[in-house]
């Protein structure tokens, strides 16, 4: 007997809360975009320095399959912590364990923004293999140390992205 995997749908949401789903297809690209932001726990006293984003980006509306890699990227907020020196590096600690970020296969994107008067974040922006991020999702642990914070996914957090990683696991389909 085959077994049928059914794609989720997710409808256009352009301004998802932190923690759920949001999508878009951009018709002069046929593109779509489906994507969710978290806000890990600062580990030293202070606000949350940072926000992560996951977005996965497929042609047409529909995709048939889970995705190869997500985009992985960290945002430091500009006017938190403003006199601490940013360091363009990224480390992923999944249970205790470094998770690769850079590589021949894992590109790694740096922007920053926060002394430009129109900027509000600096950027690392990686491309994981979807496999990663499901570990991630399913971890009991995981820490970021990033642009010179430490942080720390919350259990809300990572269900969100255990939510989001079954969203698009088996395909999706952005309608209007």
């Amino acid at each position: 007997m085959r077994a049928f995997l059914l794609a989720s749908v997710i409808a256009a949401n352009l301004a998802p809360a932190r923690g759920q789903i949001g999508a878009h297809y951009f018709d002069s690209l046929n593109q779509s975009h489906v994507w969710i932001n978290v806000e890990p726990r600062n580990l030293e006293p202070g606000p949350n320095p940072i926000e992560i984003n996951v977005t996965v980006s497929f042609s047409g509306r529909h995709l048939a399959e889970a995705p190869v890699t997500v985009a992985f990227r960290v945002q430091a907020y500009c006017r938190v912590f403003p006199t601490r020196i940013r360091r363009p590096v990224m480390t992923l600690i999944v249970d205790g364990a470094e998770q690769p970020v850079t590589g021949r296969e894992l590109p790694l994107q740096v922007s920053s923004a926060c002394g430009d008067e129109a900027g509000s974040v600096d950027v690392i922006v990686t491309q994981l293999p979807f496999a990663a991020l499901r570990r991630i999702a399913a971890a009991r642990d995981v820490q970021i140390r990033a642009f010179g914070f430490d942080v720390k996914l919350t259990r809300s957090d990572l269900g969100a992205l255990a939510s989001f990683t079954a969203a698009v696991e088996d395909g999706v389909t952005i309608t209007r």
